[in-house]
């Protein structure tokens, strides 16, 4: 409907006869193709969009149809195209509602061997941040448990990669892919002795499977490795924790009007130091069951151990391996300067931007504990111009291996009485464009270069 979408359908059917009935050459084929496209107006409805932009056809659709015969032609140009692809998504949004839903469908087919990748549903469901222990009528100061915040994702997923006659075919329990993953993020800040503010984190993800592979050795297996698929509901979470403390820290400084005049006012120094704790257990731990193992004897007499994970290669991977347990220091600069303009009104220029330092030490790590330390510099010469520059510091010394290669080795540069290793770093230049940059640029003269012109005017 006018102002509200937009978009194209067309939809054909073709009947392919080639032979005489009855002879053995004699084949009868039924193909389809569907095109459709639509494009809704932003204003059309505020809380619900949907979209399609559809391109299917059967994978003998475009071999059969005659236009494919002829150059230059659409169907021919088709008939060449090797694959397609095909979306269609709808978000609904609810008015006073936290909540989202959002699901989309993808077709990916290959004309060439008939193969379809197919998605149906994919679908997204969003709660954004809400504090689910604030009173609604609140009496006196905030409690501290009224700043614990909380969101919600929740996707599922459901896909098949198969051939188009089997399609139809196919079990939703065997052949499908189908998994759920769920994300619960909980934090929340705090204020403690007025000048540090410390704000822990939690985030929970759990996952929902339909089935699980188990392997074992078969030396008459491909790959010598039998897999076995078990269909059955699985559950698997994992977890981390963090928090962080950080202040800041002010330094004003009056500059010496006589050596450097009335003009400048003041020069402000903000300092915020932060440290960050994060902790993840190992989930590749036996008693999870996230990680399994099988031997086997090599061709040398040796047995050797392979590790897999049951629910590798569906829609939504498991944890990972390892435990993390992570202490990151950081450092931010910002230094700013008041001067006096014309007017004798006061104008804040800046001098550093940002100028910031991380490293990060990992009490879980065996070897090698420290991060490289990162450096960021950022400079705004002016309102559009903005400069920025990020390098980084080897915290370990080098070595060289048995091919001659750098490697790192287990002692630190600060051990050598050096600061660190430079390993480069990388800078960019930006130029911001706004309203005023575009009234400069293509917007009329003002009053008084018209007053000028046509003054020359009245000259000449």
């Amino acid at each position: 409907k006018r102002y509200k979408f937009s978009g194209s359908f067309n939809a054909s059917y073709l009947v392919t006869r080639l032979g005489d009935k009855g002879l053995p050459d004699y084949s009868l084929s039924k193909d389809f193709k569907l095109n459709w496209t639509h494009s809704q107006d932003p204003k059309a409805n505020p809380y619900r969009t949907f979209s399609a932009s559809v391109n299917f056809a059967t994978s003998s659709y475009d071999r059969n149809n005659l236009n494919s015969f002829y150059p230059g032609s659409q169907g021919f140009a088709d008939a060449n195209q090797n694959t397609k692809g095909s979306s269609i998504s709808i978000t609904q949004r609810f008015p006073n509602n936290p909540f989202s839903i959002s699901a989309t469908m993808n077709v990916n087919q290959r004309s060439k061997d008939s193969t379809i990748s197919l998605t149906l549903p994919d679908i997204t469901i969003t709660m954004s941040r809400i504090f689910p222990f604030k009173r609604k009528n609140a009496v006196g100061k905030e409690r501290w448990y009224e700043k614990i915040s909380m969101s919600y994702n929740g996707y599922l997923r459901n896909s098949i990669d198969t051939k188009e006659d089997k399609l139809f075919k196919s079990s939703l329990v065997k052949d499908w892919r189908n998994a759920m993953q769920h994300q619960i993020p909980v934090s929340a800040t705090f204020s403690l002795f007025k000048y540090l503010n410390i704000s822990p984190s939690f985030n929970y993800t759990e996952r929902w499977y339909t089935r699980k592979i188990e392997q074992s050795y078969d030396p008459n297996a491909v790959g010598n490795v039998k897999r076995d698929t078990i269909n059955g509901f699985s559950r698997v979470y994992d977890y981390r924790m963090g928090i962080q403390v950080n202040t800041k820290l002010y330094g004003m400084y009056k500059p010496w009007k006589k050596l450097f005049g009335d003009r400048i006012d003041a020069i402000r120094h903000v300092m915020t130091p932060s440290v960050s704790v994060n902790y993840a257990p190992d989930f590749g731990a036996s008693h999870y069951g996230y990680y399994k193992t099988y031997q086997y004897t090599d061709e040398n007499g040796e047995v050797r151990t392979v590790e897999y994970s049951p629910f590798a290669g569906q829609s939504f991977s498991p944890p990972g391996k390892g435990k993390s347990e992570s202490f990151t220091f950081a450092l931010d600069n910002n230094v700013e300067m008041k001067v006096k303009t014309a007017n004798d009104s006061i104008k804040k220029v800046s001098l550093i931007d940002q100028l910031s330092a991380s490293l990060t030490y990992n009490a879980a790590a065996e070897i090698r504990p420290w991060s490289d330390l990162s450096m960021n510099l950022r400079l705004k010469l002016t309102k559009s111009y903005t400069f920025s520059m990020n390098t980084s510091f080897a915290t370990y010394g080098y070595k060289f291996d048995e091919n001659g290669n750098v490697v790192d080795n287990d002692r630190t540069e600060w051990s050598y009485g050096r600061f660190g290793r430079f390993k480069g770093y990388s800078g960019s230049f930006s130029y911001t464009l706004n309203n005023d940059t575009w009234k400069k640029w293509f917007g009329p003269k003002d009053d008084k270069d018209s007053k000028d012109k046509n003054k020359g005017n009245d000259n000449e």
